[in-house]
C-alpha cells in the first residue's frame, strides 16, 4: 500500500491488502527533450552498477506430483543463502514455489488463481498450532527508519508471548536508511521496496525478505511519490524538483528518464489502456505518458496547480488546487479532450473515484469541505463540512473517509446517503499548526480497516466499521513518528505465467502437509519435513554491564558484544523497554552504532529508576527479537 495521493483508487479498493492486528499494547515500535524523452544513460552516467538479488538457497525440491488436471513441482528456498541444503528451517522466510503445467501437453497454467493450505501433520501436534501462512509483514514509514513488525502465525501460541507482545516483541528489525523517505512501492512480487529519498535525489531498493539494502539508483531531484506500473515491469518516480520522472526496470534497475512539466507530480495508471497521467503542478498542465513506449504523448492544460488526479471509464479527473475545480477530460486513445469543468471549493488538493466510478470526490484544503458529484453526469451531489485543511481521500466499504491536516480528525460520508456523514477525532494533536504545502495527510485501506498514522504522536489510529458507520477502535504506538505504512499482503503471487510463489516462515519444526488448490480441479497434496533452525542463536548477543549503575536523567551507554563473523553489522537494533502493569510501558528501539571489538552500543536517557529490559537483534544474523535473550539493566536515581 502506497501514499494514497498516487494509485488509482479502484484498483487499490478492489484488491484489499491485509495490514496488521494487534492488541492495544501492540508496539512497533511533443524530438529529444521536445518528444518528452531523454536518452538513457550508459553506464558511466548511471548512478550504481546492477544490483544482485539477494540468493535464495534452495532447501526443499523440487519435488514433483502428476495430479489429475495438473503436474505440480514444489521448490522451497530459504532468504538465508546460509541455510542448510535438504533442510526447511523454522524462524526464517522461504519461498514457496510451485509450477502448475497441463499432464498432457506440458504447457504452463497461467492465470488459475490457486490457494495453498498449510498444516502440521497429525490432529495432537496441530491443536494449538497456527497457519504459517497467517503472517505477515508491515513497514513503519518514520524518518530515515523503516521498523518492520510481524503479525499471525508464528508470533501466535508461543510460551511466554503475553508480557513479550505487549512489549514489542512484535517488532523484528529496524532498516536504517540513509535519509528520510518520502513514499514506497513494492514490485509485484513484494520482493523489493522501492523508497524515494528526496534529500539525496535517490531511490533505494529494499530487499524484502531479509531486510537488506539491495541497490541505490540515482534518479531525478527531490524525488517524491512512486507508483508500480500495472504491467509490473517499472516504478516510476515522480521528480518534483527537476520536472521529469525517472522509470526504474524492476528486473535490472535500470533507469530512463522522461520529461513532464514543472512542479510537484500526482502519478495514476488507466485501467484501460496503456497510459499513465501525471500533474505538474507548476506548469497548469497534465502529461500523458505511453507506457508501452515510455514516451510523453501530450502535455494537456488543465485549471491552475493541478495536484490529484484520478482515471474512470476513459475519463481524467484533475484537481486545480489554485482555482478550486476538477477539469474533467476524455481520454480516446492518445487524444485528450476537454469534457467540462466542476465547480468544487477552494484549494480542491485531491479527487478520487468510488471503486465502481460512479461518484468522485474532492477535498477542498482551504475550504474545509468535502465534494461529491456524479462523475457520469458530472452534477455535484453535496458538499459536505471537514475539519481544518481536508487532503488524502479513502474509500471503505460505502464511505468516503478524508483526512483533516489542521485538526486532529477525519471526516466521512456516507456515498449512498451523504447526510450521513461526521467527523472521527483521532487524537488530541493536529498532523500540522498551520498550513503546509508539501506535506499530506494520509491514509491506509488495510482489508477490514483503515489506518491513519499521525507523525506527530507516533500512534497508528485504526478505524473499523462500527453499527454501521466508522469508528476508531485502538491505536498502536511507534517509537518515532510514523509517516506512511507499507504492507506485504501474504497471497499467492503468479510471478510468472503458471508460477505461483508465496513467503512462508514456519513457526515451529515437523511435518507438514501441503496442498494446492485449483477451482474445479482435484488438489495436489506435498509433504515437507520442517527443522528447527533457531537453537544455536540464543547466545550470540551478550549484554556488557557497567561498572556502576546507570543513573535517572543521565546519558546511559548501553552496549552489546555480538558475536558475528562480519566486523561490523549495519542492521542491529537494541530494543530496551520496562513494562509496568497498569502504567503502561516505555521502550526505545533504536539503529545499534558499532564500537569496535564486536561491540554494539546506544546511548539514551532512563525517566525513572527500576529495571529495564535490553534485547539485540539483527536480521542479518537471523537473530531476531522474539529469539534474542533479555537482559535486566538496573537503573537508580
Amino acid at each position: 500500500m502506497k501514499n494514497q495521493h498516487s494509485k488509482n483508487s479502484r484498483a487499490r479498493n478492489r484488491v484489499p491488502t491485509p495490514l496488521f492486528a494487534l492488541g492495544l499494547f501492540g508496539i512497533i515500535s511533443l524530438g529529444l527533450f521536445a518528444s518528452g524523452i531523454i536518452p538513457r544513460p550508459d553506464a558511466s552516467q548511471a548512478s550504481d552498477a546492477h544490483h544482485a538479488p539477494t540468493a535464495a538457497r534452495i532447501v526443499f525440491g523440487p519435488r514433483d506430483v502428476a495430479g489429475r488436471d495438473a503436474h505440480a513441482r514444489l521448490e522451497v528456498a530459504s532468504a538465508d543463502e546460509h541455510a542448510t541444503a535438504g533442510a526447511i528451517p523454522t524462524g526464517q522466510k522461504t519461498l514457496v514455489t510451485v509450477r502448475l503445467s497441463d499432464p498432457r501437453t506440458g504447457a504452463m497454467l497461467a492465470g488459475l488463481n490457486p490457494t495453498i493450505d498449510l498444516a502440521l501433520v497429525g490432529a495432537a501436534s496441530n491443536s494449538n498450532a497456527s497457519d504459517p501462512f497467517e503472517s505477515r509483514e508491515t513497514m513503519v514509514f518514520a524518518g530515515s527508519s523503516v521498523g518492520v513488525i510481524e503479525e499471525g502465525g508464528h508470533t501466535h501460541n508461543k510460551p511466554g508471548r503475553g508480557l513479550g507482545k505487549a512489549v514489542g516483541a512484535n517488532f523484528t528489525a529496524m532498516i536504517n536508511l540513509p535519509n528520510p523517505a518520502a513514499d514506497a512501492a513494492l514490485d509485484r512480487e513484494h520482493r523489493y521496496i522501492f523508497i524515494t529519498l528526496p534529500q539525496s535525489d535517490q531511490v533505494v531498493i529494499v530487499d524484502a525478505l531479509t531486510h537488506r539494502l539491495a541497490h541505490q539508483v540515482r534518479v531525478g531531484a527531490r524525488p517524491n511519490h512512486l507508483a508500480l506500473e500495472p504491467s509490473g515491469k517499472r516504478v516510476w518516480v515522480a521528480n518534483d524538483g527537476a520536472g521529469t520522472l525517472t522509470a526504474i526496470d524492476t528486473a535490472t534497475h535500470d533507469t530512463q528518464t522522461v520529461a513532464v512539466g514543472a512542479g510537484h507530480h500526482d502519478i495514476v495508471f488507466a485501467d484501460d489502456q496503456p497510459l499513465m497521467f501525471v500533474t505538474n503542478s507548476q506548469a497548469n498542465t497534465v502529461s500523458i505518458i505511453h507506457l508501452e513506449r515510455a514516451q510523453k504523448i501530450a502535455d494537456v492544460p488543465v485549471g491552475n496547480a493541478p495536484h490529484g488526479l484520478d482515471y474512470a471509464a476513459r475519463r481524467l479527473y484533475v484537481a486545480n488546487e489554485g482555482d478550486g475545480t476538477v477539469t474533467v477530460l476524455s481520454i480516446e486513445g492518445e487524444r485528450a479532450t476537454p469534457l467540462t469543468v466542476i465547480r468544487a471549493g477552494a484549494g480542491a488538493r485531491q479527487v478520487k473515484l468510488d471503486p465502481t466510478g460512479k461518484i468522485g470526490a474532492v477535498s477542498n484544503y482551504r475550504a474545509n469541505t468535502l465534494t461529491l458529484f456524479n462523475a457520469q453526469t458530472h452534477a455535484l451531489i453535496k458538499t459536505i463540512a471537514t475539519g481544518g485543511g481536508p487532503d488524502g481521500i479513502v474509500f471503505f466499504e460505502r464511505y468516503v473517509i478524508v483526512r483533516n491536516t489542521l485538526t486532529p480528525d477525519a471526516t466521512f460520508a456516507h456515498l449512498d446517503n451523504p447526510d450521513i456523514a461526521d467527523n472521527l477525532e483521532l487524537s488530541n494533536v493536529p498532523l500540522l499548526a498551520s498550513p503546509a504545502p508539501d506535506f499530506h495527510a494520509r491514509l491506509f485501506v488495510a482489508g477490514e480497516m483503515v489506518i491513519a498514522p499521525h507523525p506527530v504522536t507516533g500512534q497508528l489510529q485504526r478505524l473499523h466499521l462500527m453499527h454501521g458507520r466508522p469508528m476508531p477502535m485502538d491505536q498502536l504506538k511507534a517509537t518515532s513518528g510514523a509517516e506512511f505504512v507499507l504492507s506485504l499482503a501474504n497471497t499467492v503471487k503468479e510471478i510468472r505465467p503458471g508460477v505461483y510463489q508465496r513467503v512462508v516462515q514456519f513457526d515451529r519444526a515437523g511435518a507438514y502437509a501441503l496442498r494446492v488448490n485449483v477451482a474445479g480441479q482435484a488438489p495436489i497434496e506435498f509433504t515437507l519435513d520442517v527443522a528447527s533452525a533457531r537453537a544455536e542463536k540464543a547466545a550470540r548477543a551478550q549484554l556488557l554491564t557497567p561498572a556502576e549503575s546507570y543513573q535517572v536523567g543521565a546519558p546511559a551507554v548501553i552496549r552489546f558484544r555480538v558475536h558475528a563473523p562480519d566486523n561490523a553489522l549495519t542492521d542491529g537494533t537494541i530494543t530496551v523497554y520496562k513494562f509496568t502493569p497498569g502504567q503502561g510501558i516505555w521502550q526505545k528501539i533504536l539503529p545499534a552504532e558499532f564500537a569496535g571489538n564486536a561491540v554494539y552500543q546506544i546511548t539514551l536517557e532512563f525517566p525513572d529508576a527500576g529495571e529495564y529490559a535490553a534485547t539485540f537483534s539483527s536480521v542479518k544474523l537471523g537473530l531476531l527479537t522474539q529469539d534474542s535473550p533479555r537482559f535486566t539493566v538496573n537503573v537508580v536515581k
